[in-house]
């Protein structure tokens, strides 16, 4: 059974949960403030947006430009892939257009309905992977600004 973005629309309102449906882009906007992630315009925001992809059969939440990459990219995808490995679902994905890392979390809608818990869990990973990809970051800066260590 595929999913519509009317269901994704409806379990988003059954379960609570504050959204926008953008009709236009065929997509649902939704908003979590974070506690370490900051996003590009230096907001402590995490903007998701859920989605029906591949004719219904796919459900994604996805981040867009969560990291920029910097002069290092592979090492920034490096570091965030790391600290995300234990959270399911959730990918790393390099937009090379806007010179960023997006996070995704995706699932098949196969024989039966698609629950709020299941939208949830996506949501959840993806602001968890968001987190912990922020702390990794600051973390590797701040091992960066270490002086050197000197020889004995």
């Amino acid at each position: 059974m595929a999913v519509t973005i009317g269901e994704l629309v409806e379990l988003c309102a059954a379960g609570g949960l504050r959204h926008h449906l953008d009709a236009e882009e065929r997509t649902i906007r939704v908003v979590f403030v974070t506690r370490d992630y900051v996003n590009a315009r230096g907001e402590h925001l995490a903007i998701l947006r859920i989605e029906a992809v591949e004719g219904g059969t796919r459900c994604r939440v996805v981040l867009e430009r969560a990291f920029a990459t910097g002069r290092r990219a592979a090492a920034t995808c490096l570091a965030i892939c790391e600290a995300t490995g234990d959270v399911p679902l959730v990918r790393i994905e390099h937009d090379r257009a806007s010179r960023s890392l997006r996070l995704a979390a995706a699932m098949p809608v196969e024989d039966g309905a698609v629950t709020a818990r299941q939208v949830f869990s996506l949501i959840d990973g993806l602001v968890e992977a968001a987190e912990a990809g922020q702390r990794a970051l600051a973390a590797r800066g701040a091992r960066s600004k270490e002086p050197p260590s000197r020889a004995a």
